[in-house]
């Protein structure tokens, strides 16, 4: 049993981190959209609880794997796909800190403070490796790789509540600047060269995600909001549909923890579809978020479902 669990642990991925990251945002949908339905409280703060009793647990397994297979851990971090998942942890981090601002300030803000912190670590180390390797090929690009600069764009959220705004300011317009740099590169990825490998097709899903948090950040620093808001916005909704059409194919493929990529962006669609029903007044947009919201809580269970089924298979954390 020892040995099971020895060889289980070596090979835990990084990318479990993005299971409690879907969790939390659900949390973090269903307690925006109960700020207008108060029965949606109680369900949100369970799944926000789920989500950080999940974050711990995968924290817990993945600091034994840094103490006793810290080649393994290195390996993953110089991968060219897995390392763009370990800022997934500080993106946890500050996903919770938004989730318990209004709740628990204190406790909103050392969460806000770790993951903002791991996050700038993660951003720096990342970005540099990027530039000084000279091993990448076009088929190691996907949208993955827009994870570790989308925390950078998710700080001011709640940002704007814990530091001064030029830190905000700072963050939101590397991750944003970046982004679009990516964006570009991605794109050219996905039309001029072969489709992306099984595993990863998921991670089409994370294309929607940079502008919805963009959005959703511009308007905490903004409060007008005005054009910008409004351009972001669209392009996130646009990029959502596209994704959309591809859903019959990606309903084709075999369960990898990659589906866990479908949830953390729904979340921000539909936070980003609450915020902009204020902002606008119209009800349209708040009955989208509320179909969002009810498919990202199926997507869950669904993701759950499997996910635990993977494990008592033991098809997860095994050599691939």
């Amino acid at each position: 049993m020892l040995d099971s669990f020895a060889s289980r642990l070596e090979h835990l991925p990084v990318s479990l981190f993005a299971v409690p990251l879907g969790l939390s945002g659900w949390a973090l949908l269903l307690l925006k959209l109960g700020e207008g339905s108060p029965w949606l409280r109680g369900p949100g703060l369970a799944a926000a609880a789920l989500g950080l009793a999940v974050f711990v647990a995968v924290l817990i397994a993945y600091g034994l794997k840094i103490l006793r297979h810290p080649r393994r851990v290195s390996e993953e971090f110089r991968h060219p796909v897995r390392m763009s998942f370990f800022p997934v942890a500080a993106k946890v981090l500050l996903v919770q800190s938004i989730v318990l601002l209004p709740l628990q300030r204190e406790v909103s803000f050392g969460l806000w403070l770790a993951g903002t912190l791991l996050q700038t670590v993660l951003l720096f180390s990342i970005v540099s490796f990027w530039v000084r390797h000279q091993g990448f090929q076009i088929h190691h690009l996907n949208p993955a790789w827009f994870m570790p600069v989308v925390g950078a764009i998710l700080v001011p959220v709640a940002g704007v509540e814990h530091a001064p705004a030029a830190l905000n300011w700072w963050f939101f317009s590397v991750g944003l600047v970046l982004w679009i740099v990516l964006f570009t590169v991605v794109l050219n990825r996905l039309i001029f060269h072969p489709p992306l490998p099984e595993r990863l097709a998921p991670t089409l899903f994370i294309l929607f995600a940079p502008p919805a948090i963009g959005f959703i950040s511009w308007v905490k620093l903004v409060p007008e909001a005005g054009p910008f808001a409004q351009i972001l916005f669209s392009f996130s909704l646009f990029l959502a549909v596209l994704v959309f059409l591809q859903v019959p194919q990606l309903r084709r493929l075999p369960f990898y923890l990659s589906w866990w990529a479908y949830s953390f962006p729904l979340a921000a669609l539909g936070v980003a579809l609450i915020l902009q029903a204020r902002l606008t007044g119209e009800p349209g947009y708040r009955w989208a978020a509320v179909l969002v919201a009810l498919a990202l809580t199926a997507v869950v269970f669904l993701l759950v479902g499997l996910t635990v089924g993977a494990m008592r298979r033991r098809t997860i954390c095994v050599e691939e």
